[in-house]
């Protein structure tokens, strides 16, 4: 019986799940290893920030859906793989051996700046959003409580890319609905141009901030001393998981496993790497959820011929056309675009939840 084994929760991973009576019906049998009983989706992390959103329509419950499935489910993380033996360690020591590897972890956060005096949350995983949202309601509450002397909540949000802007939106949204005016949100950026958009859109999003008193300064922040803050949220960039570097598989420019366009690694065809995580040899692609979503197919359709021992049946990724892309910015409004077309306001807003939304219900149990 063949041997499967998934490690992490990621979106495509979740698609295998939602599908595992297909593949385990020639025989095979599945595992997934992860660290987390739920897969937060990100898409939806700056609106649970803001209070848009509870984490139960944010969280895909990874545990049970594994169970529904008859798949078995190991809460731990993998510290290392042996791909010519086909083992895998775990952190608790564990060993664990496959016939097809397929891993979906995401990615981290660019550390660019050294902030060890701060309250520091990065933006992924997301159960920091959540995190910093209870620290920030828990201090408004005692400085509402202190109402003799007010301080000021200073809140530093460091990235100017897609996730610091709707990071800054969110946060002042929180403490706006929550009858905090004592506070003060100051966005990061080194980059002249908002959320990697155009210059037009970029500067919808600086007025937009700048009208909910949102400041933006054009600064590189390296170290403490850059800023004055009592939260600092760090929206830095992302880049794969230091944790690849020991499991041992060929990595690509950009640090993550490379792949080839079957969703293959370079050196092992028995090894699958999706999402944030791979590195296309031939062709970057951006590391946007959008893409994780399309490989989706293809992975599935890949590991069932492996499966099946039909490796004549795999087929490629290819990349498509310009993908819809966009930000929530907290008070119930967005930017949305896909090429010169754009939508803003409390329209965007709405089509981003409306999308969210469905695409969340696929996974709600």
């Amino acid at each position: 019986m063949k041997h499967l084994v998934l490690v992490g929760a990621g979106h495509t991973h979740i698609h295998i799940l939602r599908n595992a009576e297909t593949l385990t019906y020639p025989g095979a049998r599945i595992t997934i290893v992860t660290p987390e009983a739920g897969h937060p989706y990100s898409g939806m992390g700056p609106g649970l920030l803001g209070g848009s959103y509870r984490w139960d329509e944010v969280c895909i419950p990874v545990q049970e859906l594994a169970a529904r499935a008859g798949v078995s489910f190991l809460r731990t993380s993998v510290r290392s793989v042996d791909a010519d033996a086909r083992l895998l360690t775990l952190e608790d020591g564990r060993r664990l051996e496959y016939d097809i590897l397929s891993i979906n972890i995401g990615s981290d956060v660019v550390q660019t700046a050294s902030l060890q005096d701060q309250r520091v949350y990065p933006v992924k995983p997301i159960a920091n959003l959540a995190r910093l949202k209870s620290d920030l309601l828990s201090t408004g509450s005692a400085s509402a409580a202190d109402a003799a002397q007010p301080s000021t909540t200073r809140v530093a949000v460091v990235g100017g890319g897609p996730a610091g802007v709707e990071c800054a939106g969110n946060i002042a949204y929180l403490l706006h609905t929550h009858g905090s005016e004592a506070c003060e949100v100051t966005l990061y950026s080194r980059s002249e141009t908002l959320a990697r958009m155009t210059p037009q859109r970029s500067l919808w999003i600086e007025t937009f901030l700048h009208n909910r008193k949102i400041a933006v300064r054009r600064e590189a922040v390296t170290s403490s001393d850059d800023i004055d803050a009592d939260f600092v949220v760090l929206a830095s960039g992302t880049h794969p998981p230091d944790a690849l570097r020991d499991f041992g598989l060929p990595s690509g420019p950009g640090g993550g496993i490379a792949v080839n366009e079957y969703l293959q690694s370079v050196d092992y065809p028995n090894v699958f790497a999706v999402g944030d995580c791979a590195d296309f040899v031939r062709e970057p692609l951006d590391r946007v959820g959008v893409y994780a979503v399309r490989m989706q197919p293809v992975l599935f359709n890949n590991v069932h011929a492996l499966l099946r021992g039909r490796t004549e049946d795999i087929r490629q990724f290819k990349r498509t056309g310009p993908y819809l892309a966009g930000v929530n910015l907290g008070f119930g409004q967005g930017l949305l675009y896909r090429g010169r077309w754009d939508v803003r306001g409390r329209a965007a807003f709405r089509l981003k939840d409306f999308i969210d939304r469905r695409f969340m219900k696929r996974y709600l149990l």
